[in-house]
């Protein structure tokens, strides 16, 4: 791996995390329910196969947040599709901040100019 490689993958990795660690540390306000967020298991969805750099990363953090919230936090791999297939899926979850989608965005805005068609429309549903 060159150095420009690293960098990008080191950089990505940090971005995540700390995107990970901020969800952590702001406790969103109380729903209309009277229960805090989150009152039922998160589900982190990776683009990437179980195993690689990104699993290795989220795992750790969500196993914190787990504990921290006292909720489950599932990791799912969806890989394929050039990031696709696992973003659709979140696109087509319910928006209520249970699912959320971990990839990375150069897949998202690149998937717009690399594929005539796609399942969702990056702008609108993300």
């Amino acid at each position: 791996m060159t150095t420009t490689h690293r960098w990008v993958w080191r950089s990505a990795v940090a971005m995540a995390a700390s995107g990970l660690v901020g969800m952590a540390i702001a406790q969103p306000a109380a729903t209309g329910s009277g229960q805090g967020y989150p009152a039922k298991a998160i589900r982190f969805v990776i683009t990437y196969p179980t195993g690689g750099g990104s699993d290795f990363t989220v795992r750790p953090i969500a196993q914190k947040l787990s504990e921290r919230w006292s909720q489950p936090v599932i990791v799912e791999s969806r890989p394929g599709g050039g990031a696709m297939i696992g973003t659709d899926y979140v696109v087509r979850s319910p928006p209520d901040g249970y699912t959320v989608l971990l990839s990375a965005s150069s897949e998202v805005s690149m998937n717009v100019v690399l594929f005539k068609k796609m399942p969702y429309d990056p702008v609108r549903d993300l």
